[in-house]
């Protein structure tokens, strides 16, 4: 994703235009990129990561993951997320420079070490929608297994409330005593019965694959998480610290999640495992693969790959009564399979460039026929904070 970063021009160049696409959303962060962009010592860290990991926000991850650690450093006024009031608006050089230079080994291990990882725990919204549209027709138990799913946060959005708003009114759906109220904007009206987004159907397993899946109930782990959170956007900071705790208060010693059913986190290749993934699905089940942000990050030839080895379980699973769906919010150009209808010449850019939730169903005739039947169901913001119809 981006361009390449081989040297320590192109990493300046990467802060830098870190810095210009993202200042109206994280203006302290851009401050920050724009010191890292003009400084040799700092932009040079990148290139301490392995080249598929030459992401800006990969520094900066570490760098939140330490300020987190050391909450008393010179650098929290600058860090919302661990000050607790709007971040400084002076100088952040000194300190910037003052704190690399005294973390300076931690900060390149975790560069070297880590992945940009992310949970972005409003996504749940996405899944608590199209859950509530395929089990309308099919309360088969849901067997659910997420591809890239880091930490498992979004196998889980039947733990959380959802509140969804629209001209019409605002009502809210999930459990009454939920912790985490998720949100979602309706600015068309389009999706204002409550019972769509009602989950009909138990959920008989959550199974997560990632090359480098986060333990929740490890500290470092959940650090990690919160540091891929940008330190501006405090409601998201928030929204993922009570959904850790969420997890991490209510495991018992058996791993399930308040008496439900436990997330199970799998080491791995996604396109190369979902076939296993999908032969342990039981009988008489709904296997639901769910893929957010998750494919725009697998090369064209291998998305075509994935489809066959679902195709191929479909098959497999039709015999024993058992239906595959593939879920997916992702940028329309990663979709080739899915038909997203074509947008009005002038269509603002937030819409152009939105993503697109939608619905693959492997097993449209009912018996595992595994040919694909895709509907584009909305295009949404990439992390769900308003949804509009595709048409």
């Amino acid at each position: 994703m981006g361009t390449r970063v081989d040297s320590v021009e192109s990493a300046a160049n990467a802060f830098a235009r870190l810095a210009d696409s993202e200042e109206s959303v994280i203006p302290t962060y851009a401050r920050i990129c724009r010191v890292i962009a003009g400084d040799e010592s700092l932009h040079s860290i990148l290139l301490n990561a392995p080249m598929g990991q030459r992401l800006p926000v990969l520094v900066l991850a570490a760098i939140h993951d330490i300020v987190l650690r050391y909450p008393e450093s010179v650098l929290t006024p600058w860090y919302p997320t661990v000050s607790g009031v709007p971040p400084s608006e002076s100088d952040p050089s000194g300190p910037l420079k003052s704190f690399v230079d005294t973390h300076y080994d931690e900060i390149v291990g975790l560069v070297r070490h880590r992945r940009v990882q992310t949970n972005e725990v409003n996504r749940s919204v996405a899944w608590r929608l199209l859950l509530g549209r395929i089990t309308s027709e099919d309360t088969r138990p849901l067997h659910l297994i997420e591809l890239g799913a880091s930490a498992g946060l979004n196998m889980t959005p039947d733990l959380h409330a959802c509140r969804v708003t629209s001209p019409q009114g605002s009502f809210t759906v999930g459990p009454d005593d939920a912790r985490l109220v998720l949100h979602v904007d309706d600015p068309e009206s389009m999706f204002t019965d409550p019972e769509t987004w009602r989950i009909k159907a138990p959920i008989s397993a959550r199974v997560g694959i990632d090359e480098n899946p986060l333990d929740l109930a490890d500290d470092s782990d959940a650090r990690w998480l919160k540091a891929c959170t940008w330190p501006e956007q405090d409601d998201r900071f928030r929204a993922l610290e009570t959904a850790i705790s969420v997890i991490r208060d209510s495991r018992g010693s058996d791993g399930r999640v308040d008496g439900r059913v436990p997330l199970d986190m799998r080491t791995g290749d996604m396109i190369s495992g979902i076939g296993d993934l999908l032969d342990e699905v039981g009988a008489d089940s709904h296997a639901v693969i769910l893929s957010s942000w998750a494919l725009a990050y697998v090369p064209r030839s291998e998305r075509t790959s994935l489809l066959d080895s679902i195709r191929s379980a479909a098959l497999r699973l039709g015999e024993r009564g058992s239906r595959v769906s593939l879920l997916t919010l992702e940028a329309p150009t990663t979709l080739a399979w899915v038909p997203v209808p074509e947008l009005p010449e002038g269509s603002p850019a937030e819409i152009v460039n939105a993503s697109i939730l939608a619905h693959t169903d492997f097993s449209s005739d009912g018996a595992g026929s595994g040919e694909p039947r895709s509907v584009a169901v909305a295009r949404c913001h990439a992390h769900m904070w308003w949804l509009r119809p595709t048409g």
